[in-house]
């Protein structure tokens, strides 16, 4: 006689490790997996390559640029005008300009103002 499944309530045959091909996520054997927010090139070039930059850049040019209704006037990051999609325009420093956290997230978060001022380019058509 075939096993059945050891989830409660269920008669259905054992699939693999003692449940059911339904109840596999009650699997409590295999440990979940943190999923990588960059590859590990991505990671050595942020490391290497463009987190010194970007900290010289802010050094070199410490008032925002953007100027949103929420700016604090102190830059603290780069905004990237065309995206940091690729490495080429990760790295690129004409498309970088200063800007504080809160005129960052206000760019993310209204598209619209930030093209119609130029603090977002698209990175398809040639500038």
């Amino acid at each position: 006689m075939a096993k059945t499944c050891n989830a409660s309530s269920c008669i259905g045959p054992v699939f693999s490790k003692g449940f059911c091909r339904f109840h596999q996520y009650l699997r409590n054997d295999k440990k979940a997996k943190r999923i990588r927010q960059f590859s590990i090139k991505r990671e050595r070039i942020n490391r290497r390559e463009y987190q010194p930059q970007a900290r010289q850049f802010v050094i070199d040019n410490p008032v925002c640029n953007i100027r949103s209704p929420v700016c604090s006037y102190h830059a603290e990051c780069v905004n990237h005008r065309k995206g940091k999609d690729t490495i080429k325009l990760l790295l690129d420093m004409s498309f970088w300009e200063a800007s504080c956290f809160l005129c960052n997230n206000w760019i993310e978060a209204n598209h619209q103002w930030a093209v119609d001022r130029g603090h977002k380019l698209s990175r398809l058509t040639i500038h």
